[in-house]
């Protein structure tokens, strides 16, 4: 029966979320979307299992603070992450119209940006915020890469993620970087968790910064609160 229990547990945590949509974000007109004017532009990257639109929140208020926005999407069960790093390099050669850019990514696609510094991110890269990263082999995948399901629908990235040793061909950003980890997790994980990823899973040497957000897994990009902590970090490199 546990067995299950966890299983829906991670489904659960993998699933889209579309939540706290705040009317605060609003402009006077009630206008979600307003032409960016800064010379900056924010590149978002989304999660396993899911598409762009588990950042159209986070888009939609940096566009309100007037920063240009690029939503870069990827097929994680279709493609290995070395392809979904190139392909990435190439979007923001194609659509980047601004002289610097900066990275905000959502678990595993912090992953994605992590390999891209192996081949070469284009000139103009600023600061990278990732929120929930798995930075380090998550238990949740290690006790789950034998299940049928978790291997159908996660694919070759999650067996890969559950081997501490594919870690080490991920190259460490050299260029300024925060984490930002949730704590609203599930109690049979070990340690402090946001019911994907331990706290401690999220953390890599180097980090300019580092902060806890009450947020669970799949809503943890929706928060006003991540907002806030990841523009504060855009704009001055700490939460």
């Amino acid at each position: 029966m546990k067995h299950w229990v966890c299983l829906f547990a991670v489904l659960v945590s993998s699933s889209i979320a579309f939540s706290e949509v705040d009317r605060s974000y609003l402009d006077d007109k009630n206008r979600f979307f307003e032409k960016p004017t800064r010379s900056e532009t924010i590149i978002l990257l989304h999660g396993v299992l899911s598409t762009r639109m588990t950042m159209w929140v986070m888009r939609r208020r940096f566009n309100i603070k007037k920063y240009p926005t690029l939503n870069f999407n990827y097929w994680s069960s279709l493609k290995p992450l070395d392809a979904i790093s190139r392909e990435l390099i190439l979007f923001i050669r194609a659509n980047l119209k601004t002289p610097t850019y900066h990275l905000v990514a959502h678990s595993l696609g912090n992953l994605v940006i992590r390999k891209a510094f192996k081949y070469g991110l284009p000139k103009g890269l600023g600061r990278i915020v990732m929120l929930a990263p798995p930075n380090n082999s998550p238990k949740s995948a290690q006790y789950w890469k034998d299940n049928i399901l978790f291997q159908m629908l996660f694919g070759n990235i999650g067996q890969q993620m559950a081997r501490p040793a594919f870690y080490k061909d991920i190259p460490i950003p050299s260029t300024e970087f925060g984490v930002i980890a949730g704590n609203l997790g599930w109690w049979f994980i070990d340690g402090p968790n946001d019911g994907t990823v331990t706290i401690e899973e999220t953390k890599l040497p180097h980090m300019s910064d580092f902060t806890i957000v009450e947020r669970g897994h799949t809503k943890i990009m929706h928060g006003f609160d991540t907002f806030e902590k990841t523009l504060h970090f855009i704009r001055h490199g700490r939460f």
